[in-house]
């Protein structure tokens, strides 16, 4: 695995960053992170460091690879794809993934989202970039988990693939996954969307075609575990006879929802805006709580339709 250690290359790494058609998994706010840090540290305490983070990425990597395989050699997964030609580039998925093996460090990210945890792009299928300010702060791995970051990444690299061998996997409903578009719309764009979905679902233990109530109670199964927690919101499930939301939210809908759920989930005791985010898209404010639609979220990648339909939403209360 390749990681960055000279001078030469940090500094040439602080300044630039390959932004084409890059998907990031970003903390939605200016905050520089530990850049500073790591732009004043000593040269060989640097790289002692990064080597023994390496290590954890490498791990995050082999477990990532081990989930997508299985999920993606899940039968009820194999049904979703039709024809002949998606059986064919579905079977390529394990080989793919398992050419997935470079890794780069950079103490900031991409021009155009510098606060980037981390980011791939469609001309290096096999690289994750990862934002050292974001992920590290020079003594351990702060924000979201190390896991749920190269598995958002990976997800990524996986809708390429997909793409490129033109096979859809997701209805395209907001055309951002590149350039001034995707900065303005990242938070409802359908490629972070997608990957945001998978990693929500290796949380909470989905299987591909749950219902959204199976999926309901999964998630408040892992509350009720202490796996996932809320410093600002309880959580409970309700069933109505009407929508509510009938469709995702657009950009400033979703904007308004990821304010009320900024800092306020986490996964194993660490902060986790790749649920908040996720939940933005199909969130409801009302009277102070936060309404999120379970049938949005499961049909985003047609898994789940209802014989007898009801609407299934979390609940989020503010405490």
């Amino acid at each position: 695995m390749k990681y960055i250690l000279t001078e030469t290359q940090l500094k040439l790494l602080v300044e630039q960053a390959n932004e084409s058609s890059l998907s990031c998994d970003k903390n939605v706010s200016n905050v520089d992170g530990y850049s500073s840090v790591w732009k004043s540290m000593d040269p060989k305490k640097r790289d002692e460091i990064i080597k023994s983070l390496n290590n954890e990425v490498n791990r995050s990597l082999i477990k990532s690879r081990d989930e997508y395989t299985k999920w993606f050699q899940n039968p009820a997964t194999i049904k979703k794809f039709k024809t002949p030609k998606e059986q064919e580039i579905l079977k390529k998925i394990p080989v793919f993934l398992q050419s997935i093996k470079r890794t780069n460090y950079t103490i900031n990210g991409p021009k155009s989202l510098p606060n980037a945890r981390a980011w791939v792009n469609n001309k290096e299928m096999d690289l994750i970039n990862y934002n050292l300010g974001q992920i590290h702060n020079g003594r351990d791995f702060v924000g979201m988990s190390i896991d749920d970051t190269t598995k958002h990444e990976m997800g990524h690299l996986i809708d390429y693939f997909f793409k490129n061998n033109g096979v859809q996997t997701y209805i395209n409903t907001t055309n951002a996954d590149e350039g001034t578009g995707y900065t303005t719309n990242y938070l409802v764009a359908d490629s972070d969307q997608y990957t945001r979905l998978n990693v929500f679902r290796g949380i909470v233990g989905a299987e591909p075609n749950d219902h959204p109530l199976n999926l309901l109670n999964k998630f408040l199964a892992q509350v009720k575990s202490g796996k996932i927690t809320s410093n600002k919101f309880n959580f409970s499930a309700i069933a109505s006879p009407t929508p509510g939301i009938s469709q995702k939210n657009n950009a400033e809908q979703a904007a308004e929802v990821a304010k009320l759920l900024n800092q306020s989930i986490f996964v194993d005791g660490k902060h986790n805006h790749n649920i908040e985010q996720l939940f933005s898209n199909f969130g409801l404010v009302k009277n102070g709580n936060v309404y999120v639609s379970f049938d949005l979220l499961a049909q985003f990648n047609l898994t789940a339709k209802d014989l007898e339909k009801k609407y299934y939403f979390l609940k989020m209360t503010p405490k």
